[in-house]
């Protein structure tokens, strides 16, 4: 979430709403540094700068990480496993959304956003490089039955399992090398509407489109619907590597119903061809509504 135009007009009970949204927050907002723990995942750090970074790519918003306790739940699993699969990520922010989709064993990843080198795609560069690097480990296996924690908030804690921890799933047997991870995601810049920089983006995946387009907390203002609906749409429309369409995937943070029911509808009417628009999870935390979307395309 870090495309920005100016707010659009609204309800007074919208614009509460949104404030409301916004509030619950900031107290995780002002953090430097966030430490998440997702089952079966080691710990991913991100450094955030939501006080001077340019626009809204500088916190971690709920979308994201619901999105990816999501993807590491039994449920998320069934709907999307992601290990061997290619991703982009619309607007991926500080990269949590990349980031775990990459130790999930997806490959190639893009994470794409907007703003200056040296503001949002600095943190977002900086924090794939930091959690995708030769270090890391990814763990395409997650343990189903256990919840994640934001460590930086008090989140809510899934239990280790006895004699280890998460860091310890997915080791090999005794005298086998683990495989050698994917290479990390890219970071590619990405304005919504800017058919050259998509395609750019695109030339990652060989020519061929991405098995999942990604987009966390991205339905936020009027005036920039338009040409994110003409993003997705054309990330979507694209033939894979295995001849089907990509799986539309945006998790999304409730806030103005009026904006995100209009922009749903004509979401899945522009992608068309047998589309199905379905919300797959919901999860009500401290009275947001979080939804996470799946378009399939056979």
């Amino acid at each position: 979430m870090a495309q920005q135009a100016a707010t659009p007009s609204s309800s007074d009970d919208e614009e509460e709403e949104e404030v409301a949204c916004f509030e619950r927050d900031t107290e995780s907002f002002m953090l430097r540094r966030r430490r998440f723990t997702f089952p079966g995942l080691p710990p991913v750090v991100l450094n955030q700068d939501f006080v001077s970074v340019e626009g809204t790519g500088g916190a971690v918003w709920r979308p994201s990480i619901e999105f990816s306790e999501f993807v590491c739940s039994e449920e998320g699993r069934r709907c999307l496993p992601l290990a061997g699969k290619s991703v982009l990520e619309i607007s991926s922010g500080l990269g949590l959304g990349a980031i775990v989709a990459w130790h999930l064993g997806a490959a190639p990843v893009v994470a794409t956003d907007l703003g200056s080198k040296d503001g949002p795609m600095a943190l977002l560069a900086r924090n794939v490089s930091e959690n995708c690097g030769p270090r890391a480990v990814a763990t395409p296996q997650p343990s189903p039955g256990r919840t994640s924690r934001d460590h930086s908030r008090g989140g809510e804690a899934g239990s280790a399992p006895e004699g280890g921890s998460a860091e310890d799933e997915g080791a090999p047997p005794p005298g086998r090398r683990r495989p050698p991870p994917p290479p990390p995601p890219s970071v590619q810049s990405l304005r919504w509407g800017d058919k050259a920089q998509l395609a750019d983006a695109l030339r990652k995946f060989d020519g061929f489109g991405p098995d999942v387009v990604l987009a966390c907390d991205v339905v936020f203002d009027d005036a920039l619907l338009p040409a994110l609906l003409e993003t997705l749409a054309e990330a979507a429309c694209r033939t894979t590597r295995g001849g089907g369409r990509p799986s539309l995937c945006v998790s999304h943070q409730k806030r103005n119903r009026r904006r995100e029911d209009s922009f749903f509808a004509a979401l899945a009417k522009r992608i068309g061809g047998g589309g199905q628009l379905r919300m797959v999870h919901q999860q009500n935390d401290l009275s947001v509504l979080m939804f996470t979307y799946l378009m399939v395309r056979h």
